[in-house]
C-alpha cells in the first residue's frame, strides 16, 4: 500500500493551509454561497422577512374652472391592480357621474371610466377610497409557497418596443456590449444589465426631458427619475430577447403612518423561464444602496401598484377614440372632445395594520 506524504512535509502543510483558508471563506462569507436554481443573480444572504402592509388610500379628482358651456365631459381613472403581492380589499367610489370599470383591450388594466353628455352635474369629479394590503415581495421565497407573480401572458408583446422604448440603436448597441460573451439564461443576464443601469445612472430631475420614461434619452443623458432608470433597463432586456414591462404606481413612505402622496413611482419587471416575472427597482436602489441585492427580485411593501405597459390605449367613449397614453398614473380627462389638463388630483394614505 502506498502513502501520500507526510503531514510534516512542506507541500503538505501549505495543503492543509489551504483547506483552512477555504474553509474560512466559506463560512465568513454567504456572499459565495448561492442557494438558487439560477446561479449568481439571486444571492442567499438578500432573503430577508418583509412584513405586509395595509393602508387606505385616497384619490380625488376635482375639475375646477370648467366653462358653463361643456357639454361633454369624460374622465379615465386608473384602478389598482389585483396581484399576488397586492390584494385590493375594498373601492368606495363617490361622484355624481355616472361611471363603469372597463379594461383596455392590450394590458387589461382597470380604469374607472365617468362620463356625463347634455347637461352636467352641478358636481363635476369622483372621490376613490381604496383598502389594499401589499405584501412584501422576494420572488425565491414566493416560489417556495407557490405564490410566484402570474407565469404567463403575451409575452411576444413585451418583446416588442414603444414609442419612447426602441429596441433598436444605442439601447440594444449597449446592451450588446454588456451582455457580450455571456452565457447563462434570462436571470443572469437580466442581473447584468440592472448593474449597468445602477452603473452609468443618475437619479437627477434637473433639466428638461427626465421623467418621459425615454430610453435613448437616460442612455445618452446617463440621469432622470424612475421611469428613464426603468425605461433604459426594459430596451436593453428586451433587445437581448428578454420579455420585460413597465409597472406603474405610487409610493408610500416607510416612515410615516398617513400624509399625502405626493407623486408616483414606477419599477420593472422582466419574465425568466424558471421564475415568472421577476420585479427589481434599480431608481430605488440608486438611492438605497444597501438594498441592492434585495431590490433586484424583490420589493418592499411600500408602493401601490396601479397599471403596467407603455403606450396604454383608453378604452374609446364617443369622440376620444385614438387616445393612447405614454403611461397611466394620474386622470385623462377630455372635455367636449378635447384633453382638458385643468384636472385637480390629491392623493393621501393612512395605514391600517403595518
Amino acid at each position: 500500500m502506498t502513502t501520500g506524504a507526510p503531514f510534516g512535509t512542506k507541500a503538505a502543510r501549505r495543503f492543509a493551509l489551504g483547506l483552512l483558508v477555504l474553509g474560512f471563506l466559506v463560512a465568513a462569507s454567504p456572499r459565495l454561497l448561492d442557494t438558487t436554481a439560477g446561479g449568481g443573480p439571486l444571492r442567499s444572504e438578500k432573503r430577508q422577512v418583509v412584513a405586509p402592509r395595509t393602508v387606505a388610500v385616497t384619490y380625488r379628482v376635482s375639475l375646477p374652472g370648467l366653462s358653463e358651456r361643456a357639454r361633454q365631459v369624460a374622465i379615465w381613472v386608473p384602478l389598482p391592480r389585483e396581484t399576488s403581492a397586492q390584494h385590493v380589499e375594498e373601492v368606495k367610489i363617490a361622484s355624481a357621474l355616472p361611471h363603469r370599470v372597463l379594461r383596455d383591450p392590450v394590458y387589461g388594466n382597470r380604469f374607472l371610466c365617468l362620463e356625463a353628455i347634455g347637461v352636467l352635474p352641478d358636481s363635476l369629479g369622483v372621490a376613490l377610497e381604496y383598502i389594499i394590503r401589499r405584501e412584501g415581495l422576494e420572488v425565491r421565497d414566493a416560489a417556495e409557497r407557490g405564490t410566484l407573480p402570474e407565469r404567463t401572458g403575451d409575452l411576444a408583446r413585451f418583446l416588442r418596443p414603444d414609442r419612447l422604448v426602441p429596441t433598436d440603436g444605442v439601447v440594444a448597441e449597449r446592451a450588446a456590449r454588456v451582455l457580450s460573451g455571456v452565457g447563462g439564461g434570462s436571470l443572469e443576464k437580466a442581473r447584468l444589465l440592472y448593474e449597468e443601469v445602477l452603473r452609468t445612472m443618475r437619479y437627477d430631475k434637473s433639466g428638461d426631458g427626465w421623467g418621459r420614461g425615454d430610453a435613448v434619452y437616460a442612455c445618452e443623458i446617463g440621469a432622470g427619475n424612475c421611469t428613464d432608470f426603468h425605461s433604459l433597463f426594459i430596451g436593453m432586456a428586451r433587445s437581448a430577447g428578454i420579455p420585460s414591462r413597465f409597472v406603474m404606481g405610487l409610493p408610500l413612505p416607510a416612515d410615516a403612518s398617513e400624509g399625502e402622496i405626493l407623486g408616483y413611482h414606477c419599477w420593472a419587471e422582466f419574465h425568466d423561464e424558471r421564475l415568472g416575472w421577476v420585479p427589481l427597482d434599480a431608481s430605488e436602489a440608486w438611492k438605497r444602496p444597501e438594498e441592492r441585492e434585495f431590490l433586484f427580485g424583490g420589493l418592499d411593501p411600500n408602493r401601490v401598484e396601479f397599471t403596467i405597459g407603455r403606450d396604454i390605449p383608453l378604452i374609446p367613449v364617443d369622440k376620444a377614440e385614438g387616445v393612447i397614453l405614454n403611461y397611466s398614473i394620474y386622470p385623462h380627462v377630455v372635455v367636449d372632445g378635447a384633453a382638458y389638463d385643468g384636472a385637480v388630483l390629491r392623493m393621501s394614505f393612512r395605514n391600517l395594520t403595518g
